[in-house]
């Protein structure tokens, strides 16, 4: 499989060492920021400026990897430019303020698109459930709790929503958590 990565940022890295276990072939990068082009170059990946400018590549799907509050663009473009795109999203699939207009995207778009959420199919999870089940435990509550310290993230402008706070950004996880 080959793909197209938008975004050269720590989720692409993630994704591109996963990927390359996987046997799946990145044939170009979308990047907006160019002064980034360099260190794609220095990896081995081609840099686009657009998405437009790397479509001729036609990869089996679109890697999506620019924070949340660009991913409704990004979809936007993709389905725009062809409506049979394979695409596959970070998690959450978008702010809250731009759930419409990815709901009309979704309902016109004919390829498929995947969100990664790899919480609720984390091995954790997986043990904590059969752990439970094997000793016939029903819990009666559940409470998920996140205690990775994002203080250092927040001061450089990660995983922030100005709408939501906290619960825009963490609040997907433990739904997913919560609901594996």
């Amino acid at each position: 499989m080959r793909c197209v990565r938008i975004g050269f940022g720590k989720i692409a890295h993630i994704h591109e060492t996963s990927f390359t276990k996987l046997g799946i072939k990145t044939i170009g990068i979308v990047e907006n920021d160019p002064s980034r082009f360099e260190a794609i170059r220095a990896a081995g990946f081609e840099p686009y400026a657009s998405i437009e400018a790397a479509q001729h590549l036609k990869p089996d799907f679109y890697d999506v990897c620019v924070p949340t509050h660009g991913h409704a663009a990004e979809l936007e473009k993709i389905a725009a430019l062809d409506p049979l795109a394979n695409i596959l999203i970070e998690k959450p699939i978008c702010d809250i303020s731009d759930i419409d207009r990815v709901r009309s995207i979704i309902r016109h778009h004919q390829g498929k698109i995947c969100v990664n959420e790899n919480y609720s199919a984390s091995r954790v999870t997986t043990f904590v459930k059969e752990a439970l089940a094997s000793r016939q435990i029903t819990p009666k509550r559940i409470i998920v709790e996140m205690t990775k310290h994002r203080g250092h993230d927040y001061l450089s402008g990660r995983f922030v929503d100005i709408n939501l706070g906290a619960v825009g950004y963490e609040g997907s996880h433990l739904f997913a958590i919560s609901g594996a």
